[in-house]
C-alpha cells in the first residue's frame, strides 16, 4: 500500500476531525429531542415522549386560547400562570397567533432594541411631555435620574419597565382609534422585585380600565394576582390541559391598611 504524501494525510485528517466535530453526540440528540429541538445532520435518536406536543394537548391548547380570548373584557388582564415548562408560553402564542384584536407584544425586538441605545427614557416617546411623564410613572418608572439617563444604561428591572411603557404608549394610540388592543407579556415582571412589581401591577391594572386595553401575561410569579386583579386565570401544569376559570376578585380595601372603626 503506497503511503500518501505527507500534505494530502493532514488534509484527510483535518476534513474527518471537522466532520466528527460537526457531528451531534447521542447525549445532545436526546437532549434535543426531549425539548423538541431539531439537529440538522443528527443521528436518529431514541423516542422521547417529549419529542413531539401530544396532539391532544394542542387541542386542549386551543380550546384553552379561544377560551381566554372570547372571555377576556376590554380594560381586563389575563394571567397565565404555573411552573416552568408548563406551557405557558406555547398557549400565549396561541392567544397572539388566533385572536382578531391588534397585538402589541411587549417582547417585541424594536422595543428591546429601543430600551438598549444611547437615548434616555424621555426620548423615546413621540407625546407631549406631561403625558409622557405620567405614562413612564404609571409604568413603575417615576424616579427622576432614570429619566434623563440613556437606556442603555438602566437595569434589567428598569428596562423592562420602560419596555412596558413604550408598549403601553403603542397600545394608547391603536385604542384612540377605536381599534382592540391586546398586550402580550411572557415572563411578565420577572425581574422586579417584590414591592416593585406589585406597585406595577397596581398601576398597570388602573390604566387598562382607563383605556379599556387588555393585558394577557405569563409568568411563574403566584404573587402578582392580588395586585394586578386579572379577570382570568389560565392555570397550567406540565402535561395537563390548561384550566381557564374567573379570578375572585381583589377589592381595593383590601389591598390598604385596615380602617379604624368610627
Amino acid at each position: 500500500m503506497t503511503d500518501l504524501p505527507r500534505p494530502a494525510l493532514t488534509r484527510i485528517r483535518a476534513r474527518a476531525h471537522r466532520s466528527r466535530s460537526r457531528a451531534p453526540s447521542r447525549r445532545l440528540c436526546i437532549t434535543a429531542a426531549q425539548f423538541g429541538l431539531a439537529l440538522p445532520g443528527a443521528p436518529d435518536a431514541p423516542p422521547s415522549p417529549c419529542a413531539a406536543p401530544d396532539p391532544d394537548w394542542l387541542a386542549a391548547v386551543g380550546c384553552a386560547a379561544l377560551a381566554v380570548d372570547v372571555l377576556l373584557a376590554p380594560g381586563h388582564a389575563c394571567l397565565i400562570s404555573g411552573p416552568s415548562g408548563a406551557g405557558k408560553s406555547t398557549l400565549l402564542r396561541r392567544i397572539a397567533g388566533g385572536t382578531p384584536t391588534r397585538i402589541v407584544n411587549l417582547d417585541a425586538p424594536a422595543l428591546d432594541r429601543q430600551t438598549r441605545g444611547v437615548r434616555p427614557p424621555v426620548d423615546l416617546f413621540s407625546l407631549p411631555l406631561d403625558a409622557t411623564l405620567r405614562l413612564l410613572a404609571a409604568a413603575g418608572l417615576a424616579e427622576a435620574p432614570l429619566l434623563i439617563r440613556p437606556a442603555r444604561f438602566l437595569s434589567e428591572g428598569q428596562r423592562f419597565r420602560l419596555r412596558l411603557a413604550l408598549a403601553m404608549a403603542r397600545a394608547a394610540r391603536l385604542a384612540c382609534k377605536n381599534q382592540p388592543v391586546t398586550i402580550i407579556a411572557d415572563e411578565f415582571c420577572a425581574p422586579l422585585d417584590d414591592a416593585t412589581a406589585a406597585s406595577v401591577c397596581l398601576a398597570l391594572s388602573r390604566w387598562l380600565r382607563t383605556t379599556g386595553v387588555r393585558l394577557i401575561a405569563a409568568t411563574p410569579r403566584g404573587d402578582l394576582r392580588p395586585f394586578l386583579r386579572p379577570q382570568l386565570i389560565a392555570a397550567t401544569q406540565p402535561y395537563q390541559p390548561p384550566e381557564v376559570s374567573h379570578a375572585r376578585s381583589f377589592p381595593d380595601e383590601a389591598l390598604r391598611p385596615a380602617r379604624r372603626a368610627g
